[in-house]
């Protein structure tokens, strides 16, 4: 008994020290809007590719410092709105009777698992564009999921003697991760290969370039900075125990990155040229990352606190 009351001491002194501190986790979901990504790369046309056309090089334009002349470089696509999970865990303290200050952890998934048709700038499908040489171009999301560190400021007020609303507003930094697939499949009838036409060699061409397959799969990151609306009710279960209703509206700035090679490029290594020369980049951009979320949230007060 002795040993267990000296063992009691170190946490009597610390308690005091916690006075105004709190602790909360939350677990609920988010609600994320309609999605635009834009993409590109610095490919040259198909008949610029030394491997499909070992003439490539008699092609105008194939060896110019322009890589985009004559390419399909920049295109965009449309995914719908998903959701998904959020979590978050914080800890606060507590600076007057009203105001808080709060450093928050959360964790968000958008679940969207969507394939959308690519489209050129004008929004033409390039299915359509292109007719029966290219019976598939189209990009996928996963999902985006988001590990945040946020600084949050709330004001609380009391409308009885156990319910309190509160509104805040917080900044911070998302490492967010986007589950990224793209597909482009030329027919497999050499006929249909329009991108041949007019070349000294262009039945060589076509038989080259018919059902060959351009694409990637993978989860590039970014760290993204962004600021967050903050809304709820809690009501004191007991003692130093809260059972709040949170809401909130948070903004990240858009997803930009560079993913390197393409996994396959027409089949081949993602290069233009046979011996390893003119690698081909990807790139993709979504506009601004948001999301509504709602979550059923437990607050512990620490000694001292209101």
């Amino acid at each position: 008994m002795k040993a267990q009351a000296l063992a009691l001491i170190p946490l009597l002194a610390w308690a005091p020290a916690m006075a105004n501190w709190s602790l909360s986790g939350s677990l609920g979901a988010n609600f994320a809007p309609a999605l635009g990504l834009a993409g590109g790369d610095n490919d040259r046309a198909a008949r610029c590719d030394g491997f499909v056309n070992p003439h490539y090089a008699e092609v105008p334009g194939c060896v110019s410092p322009d890589r985009g002349a004559g390419a399909v470089d920049d295109w965009m696509s449309d995914f719908s709105s998903a959701k998904g999970l959020l979590a978050t865990a914080a800890i606060g303290y507590r600076l007057s009777e009203r105001w808080q200050v709060e450093a928050e952890y959360s964790f968000a998934e958008s679940k969207r698992n969507e394939s959308a048709l690519i489209q050129d700038p004008s929004g033409t499908p390039f299915t359509e564009r292109f007719g029966a040489e290219l019976p598939r171009a189209e990009e996928r999301i996963g999902s985006v999921t988001s590990h945040s560190l946020f600084a949050n400021l709330h004001w609380r007020t009391p409308v009885s003697r156990r319910v309190s609303l509160n509104i805040g507003f917080g900044i911070g930094v998302g490492f967010t991760d986007l589950d990224y697939g793209a597909l482009w499949a030329r027919s497999p009838d050499p006929a249909t290969v329009r991108a041949a036409a007019g070349l000294i060699n262009e039945d060589e061409v076509r038989r080259n370039l018919a059902g060959t397959v351009t694409s990637v799969q993978g989860s590039p990151s970014q760290r993204l900075f962004g600021y967050q609306a903050l809304a709820g009710i809690d009501y004191r279960l007991v003692g130093a125990l809260r059972l709040g209703l949170a809401a909130r509206w948070t903004r990240f700035e858009k997803f930009s990155k560079s993913g390197g090679p393409y996994d396959r490029l027409r089949s081949h290594a993602s290069n233009l040229r046979v011996d390893g020369g003119e690698p081909v980049t990807w790139r993709i951009a979504t506009n601004d990352i948001e999301f509504i979320g709602i979550n059923l949230e437990l607050t512990y007060e620490f000694t001292g606190a209101k």
